[in-house]
């Protein structure tokens, strides 16, 4: 579908795409999975992902849908290309070789080199004689996570499908050794939540944190109680870091001996210290209460051990882990971004810049300390066999339970507000790192561009709704063309528009300031 938007300016332009997007972020018929034949015959139920192409109209010179004249003149003009998909079925990773075999094939059909006229372009294509040097070669259906890590249920040969476990499996050998994996991963993880972090502002922790997930698990409601979820909704916010604080917060990460994901992990529990901490406190007095916070960390499973996707085709392969970081002392991140403010003193100036000067070190020795801390579990979690084990589980869970079910009563929680986490990160890395689709005639894959013949691609957002149940504070990461972009979506009336702004402002504040960090 193609949105030719009224107007002149690139606001008229971002505030068309930036409507799509919110809106079928949150909807649960855009693209939604057909569970029964009486879904699969509703409109809109069918289709797993859509796209839809936002221009401004005043740019446009023909009625038709390409938008140039029959001499081939394509005016430069922004637009924004808003594709939405079922997260079943793709994670950020494989839909960015989508879009790049999307930019790179419309480059191509544009390329002066290749047609007379535009017209003549559009007639060659229609009848089929025109087509691509290189096109890209058809891939099977992909596997699921479960299949790409451990083999096909029904591939009993496999050496990896004895790593998958059924309810027969428990019946027959409970004290597998599988089993007993499984067991003391998931004890670890119970013991991580007996911790009780605090996953959301306001957030008053207690036992009802253990006996409510319980009781859901045991008695299929919660213990606190129920309430509506249906008007609940994302509030999304987008920034984008310059190329130069994105580079210098790298360079920052890696004189730390730490990789950026981990920085931005800690930056995101740092400045959840500044929201859930007691908002009576004056600014100026740090002694502050502490508190820990369970940060959901998205990981690519195709980097897990034994996983046979390659990443060259759509594909949902999207795994996990938990973060448990902390104590982090209320308004840490506020500390570090305002470190350079003078503080009451005795009055004598030398005696106030030590003071500032030691506030400033200490809040950033206690950040990097956080980032650390995230390397050492995420470490962990990869080396010493917890990333296959989560995946078991998972499999495991669905074969023996609605896994589904449980999230949505989970979701109308009083106690939790369908919060299993403070915030969440994903880092997708940089774009011009991953590898394209594979094409015929070449014996190797290209890298992902940023720029393909006159189409450059400025900015990347994406997001998937936490509105009913996830994490509070929601974060995605991507770099392209050096620059940062990142897209925030906390749950609406949880957080107000006002706190998801002041939220997103305070942590790219504190990412400039840590990219600016004098050695």
């Amino acid at each position: 579908r193609i949105v030719n938007v009224p107007g002149t300016s690139r606001l008229d332009l971002d505030r068309s795409w930036k409507t799509r997007f919110e809106h079928d972020l949150d909807s649960d018929t855009v693209v939604a999975v057909a569970e029964d034949d009486i879904d699969a015959t509703r409109d809109n139920r069918r289709d797993l992902w859509k796209l839809e192409l936002h221009r401004l109209s005043n740019h446009v010179r023909s009625n038709d849908d390409y938008g140039g004249d029959d001499q081939g003149s394509i005016p430069e003009s922004p637009c924004a290309l808003v594709l939405t998909m079922n997260h079943a079925i793709s994670d950020q990773g494989s839909v960015n070789v989508v879009m790049d075999q999307i930019l790179s094939d419309i480059a191509e059909l544009e390329d002066e080199s290749s047609m007379t006229t535009i017209a003549e372009s559009r007639n060659r294509c229609t009848d089929g004689t025109f087509s691509i040097k290189h096109p890209s070669i058809v891939q099977p259906v992909p596997p699921c996570l479960e299949d790409s890590l451990f083999g096909a249920k029904a591939d009993t040969s496999s050496s990896k499908s004895s790593m998958r476990l059924n309810i027969l499996d428990i019946i027959k050998s409970p004290f597998s050794s599988s089993m007993k994996d499984i067991i003391s991963y998931a004890s670890r993880q119970i013991q991580g939540d007996m911790k009780l972090p605090t996953l959301y502002p306001s957030h008053k922790t207690g036992i009802v944190d253990i006996l409510d997930p319980a009781s859901i698990l045991l008695l299929g409601s919660p213990l606190s109680g129920t309430e509506d979820v249906s008007h609940r909704r994302s509030n999304v916010e987008y920034r984008t870091l310059s190329a130069k604080t994105t580079a210098a917060l790298i360079k920052k990460s890696k004189g730390h001996r730490v990789p950026i994901s981990m920085t931005l992990a800690a930056a995101v529990a740092a400045t959840c210290a500044d929201f859930f901490g007691e908002e009576n406190a004056e600014e100026s007095h740090y002694e502050r209460s502490s508190r820990i916070y369970k940060i959901l960390q998205s990981l690519d499973t195709r980097r897990f051990p034994g996983a046979s996707d390659a990443g060259d085709t759509l594909s949902c392969q999207a795994g996990g882990m938990d973060l448990m970081l902390g104590p982090l002392p209320d308004h840490l991140g506020s500390r570090i971004r305002h470190h350079s403010r003078m503080l009451p003193s005795n009055g004598n100036e030398s005696s106030r810049q030590s003071t500032t000067s030691e506030e400033r070190n200490e809040a950033m020795d206690e950040f990097w300390n956080v980032a650390k801390q995230s390397y050492d579990q995420t470490s962990s979690f990869l080396k010493g066999g917890d990333a296959v084990q989560s995946v078991r589980m998972f499999d495991l869970g669905i074969s023996l339970c609605d896994i589904g079910r449980l999230g949505e009563i989970h979701a109308n929680s009083k106690a939790s507000k369908g919060r299993g986490w403070s915030a969440g990160i994903t880092n997708v890395g940089e774009y011009e790192r991953q590898k394209s689709v594979p094409r015929e005639g070449t014996s190797e894959r290209g890298h992902l561009m940023a720029m393909h013949g006159t189409l450059n691609l400025d900015e990347i957002y994406y997001a998937t709704s936490h509105a009913r149940v996830g994490t509070t504070f929601p974060v995605g990461c991507i770099t392209v063309g050096g620059k940062m972009s990142i897209t925030i979506n906390p749950p609406w009336p949880l957080l107000s528009k006002k706190e998801s702004e002041e939220f997103a402002d305070a942590f790219i504040g504190l990412l400039e300031v840590i990219a600016e960090e004098e050695a």
